[in-house]
């Protein structure tokens, strides 16, 4: 599109550049220069925009035009802000020689507008469906997650009271790091208040935690070995 509206460009300019004062010149140009009229009007399918730019003396017809040719895009862009790429249409370029005048007219078509208004809403939709999408994976993140400490919270409530159910019992529990077999369920190393029996000894005799033939003498002391 800016290649079409920079070769019109162009060709306009070469077309008025053997133009010297026109006596016949639009009357819009001539309504425009007098303010009467508006700068821009809607017709029929498009949106029309005028702007009358003139120049300075040392500036040529081409350096003029150029500039209203900028000015207007500028104006036309700043209506539509949202909007990266407006299709713009150049449609006159006419230039007074005598009083150094440059007159544009430029043109959006509605259905431009349209398109670009759909693609916007089309585009804002896509973001609206993307937020609701991320708002569902954290909500269903956040219920995986309660529901992990609510599990973990039953779990440790229901060993709190199975210890309370069935406590174990303090004269069961073993010390680590000692001698095996060298205490008793009653916790202690006192071999008459226990009836506990590491080994029972039949065919030989008991000798400490272990067992020994009859004829033999027992050196160790009394064990947790019975006869």
């Amino acid at each position: 599109m800016s290649k079409i509206i920079s070769i019109l460009f162009v060709f306009m300019l070469s077309s008025c550049s053997h133009q010297s004062i026109d006596t016949n010149e639009p009357s819009w140009v001539q309504e425009l220069r007098k303010g009467e009229i508006n700068r821009t009007i809607e017709m029929n399918n498009k949106y029309l925009y005028r702007h009358l730019q003139s120049g300075l003396k040392d500036e040529n017809k081409q350096v003029i035009c150029e500039e209203a040719v900028g000015l207007i895009k500028k104006e036309i862009k700043m209506q539509y802000p949202a909007y990266d790429a407006i299709p713009i249409s150049i449609d006159i370029i006419y230039y007074n020689t005598n009083l150094r005048e440059c007159a544009i007219t430029a043109s959006v078509l509605k259905s431009d507008l349209d398109n670009l208004r759909l693609k916007e809403q089309e585009e804002l939709i896509k973001q609206m469906h993307e937020v609701e999408k991320q708002e569902k994976i954290e909500a269903e993140r956040i219920k995986m997650q309660r529901l992990k400490e609510e599990n973990e919270q039953k779990r440790l409530n229901a060993s709190v009271k199975e210890n309370k159910l069935h406590p174990i019992p303090s004269q069961v529990i073993q010390i680590i790091n000692t001698e095996p077999h060298r205490y008793f369920h009653d916790g202690t190393k006192n071999p008459k208040r226990s009836s506990y029996c590491c080994k029972v000894c039949r065919t030989g005799k008991a000798c400490g935690d272990g067992c020994i033939s009859r004829g033999k003498m027992c050196h160790q002391p009394k064990g947790c070995a019975c006869d």
